[in-house]
């Protein structure tokens, strides 16, 4: 017979037991559910996020190794001394209230408790809402409890009773069959209803063929002729002695059928021995001649066993002599009573039968099951489950770190406190946990949900579908996102966080600089400590600006080593920024100037260029006159020139008359001659000093009062233009008024204020004007920077908002409807969310969900999710 067993457990005995390979439990297959899904639901809710939540605590002061609190108000330790965590090692709380207390812990769901709080409770794990774990032991299910001493529970409602060592899949109230359990193959494997089933069968058809033979044996004995006059008195004393022992044998059977409730397996085993030697008996007795005439007490050994092969010893004993009839009439009636005590015997196998089975399978559980596809594999002996306090179910599931746990088709939990739930999931670093088909967990701490994701690096999370978080304390959370560098996030779709510290949020944005920041769909954060911010924007390379020149003139500007850039768009997609408040405007200031502070500036250099135009303009007036009275004095000289050349034609032509005339009287032309001369002396004088005092080109003039050859001014000839003081010149400019150089310079003094708008602005004008500019910048500038702050305001507070919508969970698998609250942080500000979700069918949710921080700005959101 198959002697294969495996093992299941009884809810009537409270621990489990070997069955039969083929043991089936009742009722039909479709009755059962499978238990795998459940596990992973309660694990996972469709609104899971990775973080440390408001209101989550890791303990203080970094005293624990890599403790993870993940959901509102989860608490991973309580070390003496701390707030929270203290000496602890390694705790893990993944949920709402969710609680792991001392070493090696794991809870995971709303309000899961894994161990005892103030006491060293090591080694528990509890996954499923307010599932409780205590003792070192192992709940899975929602409430969940293992109170007894490294007991495992698992299924909604399931707990120990508190009793220690054992594996429970219900409660006192609600049991469960075991169903789809292989057949045992060793001494303390479970078997199944198949293999009772044959035990049974195997049993009845054994009793059944020995009454069939002893039957028989009545049978020819009955009919045995008188020719046994002969046999021995011996033998007939045997064979009454025979009789007796036999009646006895019926009354003992007779008496056993209450006892035989408690048949076990050696039953089988002794009648198959009994089987045997019943063959034996027949071969003996095959052989057996006519020769009976001899035959001893040792026949009546050989009778009490013989089966229906003795139909032989029939015709041996047809030819004995007919002196056995009373022989033959005794033996018969003590045959007949022994067929009689086996054929109730048979009835009472019969009835064991039926209540073996209907006793194991009252004793399956129910609501648990798994399907290898009729080929045994790793785990199928139960092995799987390697380290201590650890669990592995499923076909090739291994947990191998102590209190680890391997759920679903090739599972793995390698480390200590790892959780592995999934098909191929593998949480191979301290306390990692890995939820869901090909998701790896290998950091210690690491978390991986989804489908399939990586989380490699040091308390690294990665959520969702294809991520992979490599780096410490990396996130990745959404489609196909990469945070390969240490304390990096990436969010979104194809997000790329690949630098220390960078942060990538949205479809395809790339930060791949050294804490960078990428924000917004295919943003581009190249630069370290740079921000871009917006749908394709990009960041460039920052520029150091030292100083500024307006005109001629440097000034020198704060700010002058930027770590970075701030862009909202890139070239070809500038971004106006709006709502800016006004900057300071100082000369230490770096904030931001809006638009206004601007126009206040134009407005007073418009004011000032008006003054400077009527400056400009009497000063053009002035110099307008000057040229005139310059004009004039070189008039009134040509003039005099021309006086003076008629006077001398006159005067010479008059001394020639003269001289004619007065030949005589040359003594007296003489001296009048010197006097001549000497006039003459003084026209040249006075032609030296007015060319040196005025040069005089074509619509030009340069004077200057003690000009020489060397540094006399000049103009450009049809320029038009004024040159004042030595060395000065137009520098080939029209229409200027020059007072020194490209070399030399000198100043204007004494300049009165400016009144129309081409007249010339004094110093005292262009102060204060520059002083007015300089307020209104000051106040555009302080405006813009409000209105920066503003907008940094705005954007925390909504990425706030959105992660307490996020952390929000949906109504739990076979519920109607779930009213949530939910937590979120981030750059300082706190927002709280408050909403609920409805199942209006089967498989379809509809999610509503109001946030707000500091009621002073609202976020509404809504979703519809249908499952199939």
């Amino acid at each position: 017979m198959n002697r294969i067993y495996h093992s299941i457990f009884s809810e009537a005995l409270g621990s489990w037991i070997a069955v039969p390979e083929h043991a089936r439990a009742r009722g039909k297959k479709t009755a059962s559910t499978v238990l795998l899904p459940a596990i992973l639901g309660l694990c996972c809710s469709g609104e899971a996020l990775a973080g440390a939540f408001d209101g989550g605590t890791i303990g203080p002061a970094l005293t624990c190794n890599t403790p993870i609190a993940y959901g509102s108000g989860a608490i991973a330790g309580d070390g003496a001394g701390a707030a929270v965590c203290g000496n602890n090692a390694d705790p893990i709380a993944i949920g709402a209230n969710a609680a792991a207390a001392a070493n090696f812990d794991t809870a995971i769901g709303t309000g899961a408790t894994a161990g005892e709080r103030g006491k060293n409770d090591q080694a528990n794990t509890a996954i499923g809402s307010y599932a409780k774990a205590t003792g070192g032991g192992v709940a899975l299910g929602v409430k969940a409890s293992a109170s007894g001493t490294g007991s495992v529970v698992l299924g909604n409602g399931s707990s120990d009773d508190g009793v220690n060592n054992v594996v429970s899949v219900g409660s006192s109230k609600n049991q469960r069959k075991i169903v789809n359990v292989d057949a045992g193959t060793q001494a303390t494997d479970a078997v199944n209803v198949g293999q009772l089933n044959s035990l049974s069968m195997s049993t009845s058809a054994s009793l059944s063929t020995a009454n069939s033979s002893i039957g028989v044996l009545t049978s020819s004995l009955s009919s045995t002729g008188s020719s046994l006059a002969t046999l021995s008195t011996s033998t007939l004393n045997s064979l009454s002695t025979a009789n007796s022992s036999i009646g006895v044998l019926t009354s003992s059977l007779s008496s056993t059928g209450s006892s035989l409730t408690a048949l076990s397996t050696s039953t089988s085993n002794s009648l198959s021995t009994a089987n045997s030697s019943i063959g034996v008996l027949t071969s003996s007795l095959s052989s057996t001649g006519s020769s009976l005439a001899a035959l001893s007490t040792s026949t009546f050994n050989s009778l009490s066993t013989a089966n229906s092969s003795i139909g032989v010893l029939t015709s041996s004993l047809s030819s004995t002599d007919s002196s056995l009839a009373v022989l033959s009439t005794s033996t018969a009636t003590g045959m007949f009573s022994l067929s009689t005590g086996i054929r109730d015997t048979k009835d009472l196998i019969l009835s064991l039968s039926l209540s073996t089975t209907n006793a194991i399978n009252d004793a399956q559980t129910r609501y648990h099951s798994v399907n290898d596809n009729g080929t045994p594999q790793d785990n199928h002996d139960g092995s799987g489950a390697t380290g201590i306090h650890s669990l592995a179910v499923g076909v090739k599931a291994k947990a191998a770190g102590t209190s680890s746990v391997a759920v679903g088709d090739g599972s793995n939990a390698q480390s200590d406190g790892a959780v592995a739930i999934g098909q191929n999931a593998s949480a191979s670093g301290g306390q990692a946990v890995s939820l869901g088909s090909g998701n790896t967990a290998s950091g210690n701490g690491a978390v991986a949900i989804g489908d399939p994701n990586v989380a490699t690096g040091t308390g690294a999370v990665a959520i969702g579908a294809d991520s992979t978080a490599t780096g410490t304390g990396a996130l990745a959370l959404g489609n196909a996102n990469q945070a390969t560098q240490d304390y990096t996030i990436a969010l979104g779709n194809q997000a790329v966080a690949s630098a220390i510290g960078a942060q990538a949020y949205g479809s395809g944005a790339n930060a791949t600089a050294t804490d960078a920041l990428a924000f917004g769909t295919n943003a581009q954060a190249n630069v370290a400590n740079s921000i871009a911010m917006g749908a394709n924007s990009t960041t460039g390379n920052a520029v150091a600006v030292p100083t500024i020149t307006i005109g001629n003139a440097s000034y020198a500007v704060a700010g002058i080593a930027p770590v970075g850039v701030f862009s909202v768009g890139a070239a070809g997609l500038e971004r106006q920024i709006t709502n800016v408040a006004a900057g300071r405007v100082s000369g230490t200031s770096t904030d931001a100037i809006n638009g206004s502070q601007l126009n206040a500036t134009n407005q007073a250099l418009n004011s000032l260029s008006t003054s400077l135009a009527s400056n400009m303009s009497s000063l053009s007036t002035s110099l307008g006159d000057t040229k005139s009275d310059v004009s004039s004095l070189s008039t009134g000289l040509s003039s005099a020139n021309n006086n003076f050349d008629s006077l001398s034609t006159t005067t010479s032509a008059g001394l020639d008359s003269l001289s004619t005339g007065l030949g005589t009287t040359n003594s007296n032309v003489a001296s009048l001659s010197t006097g001549v001369a000497n006039i003459n002396n003084t026209l040249n004088s006075l032609s030296t000093i007015i060319n040196n005092t005025t040069v005089v080109n074509a619509n030009g003039i340069a004077a200057d009062m003690n000009g020489t050859t060397n540094d006399k001014p000049t103009v450009t000839a049809g320029s038009n233009s004024v040159a004042l003081g030595a060395n000065s010149n137009d520098g080939g400019r029209s229409n200027v008024v020059s007072v020194g150089s490209a070399d030399q310079q000198r100043q204007i003094v004494n300049v009165a204020d400016g009144t129309e708008a081409t007249d010339a602005v004094n110093v005292r004008q262009l102060t204060a004007a520059t002083e007015t500019a300089n307020r209104y910048t000051d106040q555009r500038l302080d405006s813009m920077q409000e209105g920066v702050n503003h907008l940094a305001r705005t954007a925390y507070s909504g990425i706030a908002i959105a992660g307490a919508l996020a952390g929000m969970p949906q109504v739990d698998p076979g519920k109607v409807a779930s009213a949530s609250v939910g937590f979120g942080n981030y750059g300082g500000y706190t927002a709280v969310a408050i909403g609920g979700s409805v199942r209006i069918a089967q498989n379809t949710v509809v999610k509503l969900g109001l946030g707000t921080v500091n009621g002073s700005r609202l976020m509404v959101n809504g979703g519809l999710g249908h499952s199939w």
